[in-house]
């Protein structure tokens, strides 16, 4: 099943990835970056399953995103 992560050091937390997969990604208040969220609720995980329905925006957020702090890994 594919996967997503987001290096927290290398993420500037410019709103990119929130603004184009908010199902996915929240802005954290705390520490000024853009994590993943489950159930609404960020989460410390490394990385998060994805289904064949999320991949495609995945994809567009690890694209687009300006650092490059984010990576999908289809296995």
């Amino acid at each position: 099943m594919p996967k997503i992560t987001i290096n927290q050091k290398e993420c500037i937390g410019c709103s990119f990835c929130m603004n184009c997969f908010p199902e996915l990604f929240k802005y954290d208040e705390e520490n000024f970056k853009g994590k993943l969220k489950s159930d609404g609720n960020l989460v410390e995980a490394v990385s998060v399953e994805l289904t064949a329905e999320q991949l495609t925006k995945a994809k567009e957020a690890s694209v687009g995103c300006p650092a490059q702090a984010i990576n999908v890994i289809e296995t």
